[in-house]
């Protein structure tokens, strides 16, 4: 399976488990490489400040020691990252998301909607300091 038939599966299972579509995703080096070399990636143009690189419709970052290929996030768990990083710098920063659940119904039960359960979502804090980074150099000005 290649890279971005992982990328394209993990998106709907995020997408699917979250009810929330990710507008970041974070890579490793090495996967941020093979993104590049895909045929997929060459018919979009150069990345700019005002056009970041995108894969998606997710921002793409590159982080240089991740535990894990990729990362898909969205601002708002960022946000909640960073906030709990700042609190208490770890290299594993814990935050709770609300995630669907497929429990199984009891006899002569009937659920209205989708179950959803607060779980806990673990961020590496190398996610937390290359979107930290990205955004330093977004703004920097020659």
């Amino acid at each position: 399976m290649t890279i971005i038939n992982k990328l394209n599966e993990s998106l709907f299972e995020y997408e699917k488990l979250y009810d929330e579509i990710p507008e970041l995703l974070f890579v490793d080096l090495q996967v941020y490489e093979e993104i590049l070399k895909s045929s997929h990636m060459v018919k979009l143009s150069q990345p700019t400040n005002e056009n970041p690189l995108t894969f998606n419709g997710c921002e793409l970052i590159p982080v240089e020691r991740m535990q894990s290929e990729f990362k898909y996030l969205s601002h708002k768990d960022l946000a909640s990252a960073i906030k709990q990083f700042n609190i208490m710098p770890t290299d594993l920063i814990v935050i709770r998301k609300a995630e669907n659940t497929n429990r199984k119904e009891a006899a002569n039960a009937r659920r209205l909607g989708n179950e959803t359960m607060y779980k806990h979502f673990y961020i590496d804090s190398s996610i937390v300091k290359a979107y930290q980074r990205h955004y330093e150099n977004k703004n920097l000005e020659f």
